[in-house]
């Protein structure tokens, strides 16, 4: 339900639909292994700026690594992420937000987690209906709230979110 302090075309984020399904869990845990990393494994937090990502697949995502982490002594882990300028807002997939949580838990439709810093932002589930179910989205609320730039070389298959 939308409320009256809803902006006109606002769209819920249980309610967004993005078109990504080149990429999965296998694809971000395969990219995490050519960036010698282990997909939602531990990691040491914070992380520091500018952090280089790498385009990625046919469909040149924008994909980059980011320590993230809910708890001050929470564990800290490794999440890949598709940057995406048209998205609003920052989603989890259920197996990344399970690495922060813990399997037992109930998944909360949405949780506040530190990505790469101590900048708080309020991350959703990725709808499991959606196009992205299995896929981490880092939307412009984290670009905003860190004011970073984004910088691409299309020479080298690279960018860089840098302040």
């Amino acid at each position: 339900m939308y409320s009256l302090m809803d902006g006109i075309g606002y769209i819920k984020p249980s309610l967004q639909n993005f078109l990504l399904t080149d990429i999965d869990s296998k694809v971000m845990e395969s990219i995490a292994f050519d960036m010698e990393l282990e997909y939602l494994g531990i990691a040491s937090f914070p992380g520091s700026f500018p952090v280089e990502g790498g385009i990625w697949t046919s469909n040149h995502r924008l994909m980059v690594n980011l320590v993230c982490q809910t708890k001050s002594d929470g564990p800290s882990r490794n999440i890949i992420f598709v940057v995406n300028t048209g998205s609003p807002n920052t989603y989890l997939c259920q197996e990344a937000m399970e690495s922060l949580v813990g399997k037992d838990c109930k998944l909360p439709q949405t949780l506040h987690v530190k990505i790469h810093t101590d900048q708080v932002i309020q991350t959703y589930i990725s709808p499991k209906d959606s196009n992205f179910a299995n896929v981490n989205v880092l939307g412009m609320d984290f670009l905003y709230k860190n004011k970073l730039n984004l910088v691409i070389n299309w020479t080298k298959s690279t960018f860089s979110l840098d302040k």
